[in-house]
């Protein structure tokens, strides 16, 4: 008889046969990586990102507005403002006072705070405006100015007139005609105001983010016999 040869791809190399062990399925063969804690992303919300850096902020040492001439109300305004305006046909008060900053706020360097403006010049006249700022060191600011132009416990800051022609290439104008058939022009744009890094107060006439006319002050302490101290140009 023959005797069939052993397969000797099937036996153990000497080398391993003490350290082979029948296969125990008690335990899993499956090798992972533990992942440690760098290792892990967080989810969206787990995501924690730093705050961002605090921007350096200013108070202003006054109450800061400009003067306005704004439709009349009868319920609001003085009869000694009230005036008739033949190009719009309509009753406006005038000496009226829109405050920009608040007395003893904190505002942020650089951020503006302003109001959209709009201005009114019959067709083919001169474009210029007049520009008054005033402060007011009073816990309440008036709402309107007071005799000699003046405001209580404040003074007049600037005293300007703009020359529009002179400042902007291409101002935009949105024309009107009234009933009458005169033909003017309403000239939009917006008045900003920011207290500077160095703690003056800056403002600035601005349309369509091109800014046209700007001036900067320091920051007043105000007397009441200083009222009539002014920034003048033209």
């Amino acid at each position: 008889m023959w005797r069939r040869k052993k397969d000797s791809s099937s036996q153990t190399p000497p080398e391993l046969k003490e350290k082979s062990k029948a296969y125990d399925d008690s335990f899993s063969e499956t090798t992972t990586i533990v992942a440690e804690k760098k290792d892990i992303v967080p989810t969206s919300k787990e995501i924690v990102k730093p705050p961002p850096p605090k921007k350096p902020t200013q108070v202003a040492g006054n109450h800061y507005g400009i003067r306005v001439t704004v439709p009349f109300d009868a319920k609001i305004h003085s009869k000694k403002d009230k005036f008739w305006d033949p190009l719009k046909e309509r009753w406006y008060a005038s000496n009226q006072l829109k405050w920009l900053l608040e007395k003893d706020a904190s505002y942020t360097v650089g951020a503006s705070n302003g109001r959209k403006l709009h201005h009114t010049w019959k067709k083919n006249r001169p474009m210029k405006m007049h520009v008054s700022v005033h402060a007011c060191r009073g816990t309440h600011p008036p709402t309107r100015l007071g005799s000699a132009d003046t405001v209580p416990q404040g003074r007049i800051l600037v005293d300007c007139v703009v020359d529009i022609a002179g400042r902007l290439k291409s101002p935009e104008f949105t024309p009107r005609k009234n009933s009458a058939g005169v033909k003017y022009n309403d000239f939009y744009y917006k008045i900003h105001a920011t207290i500077t890094k160095k703690g003056r107060l800056l403002v600035q006439l601005v349309q369509n983010g091109n800014v046209f006319w700007s001036i900067e002050v320091a920051q007043p302490e105000i007397e009441c016999s200083s009222w009539l101290d002014r920034v003048r140009c033209s």
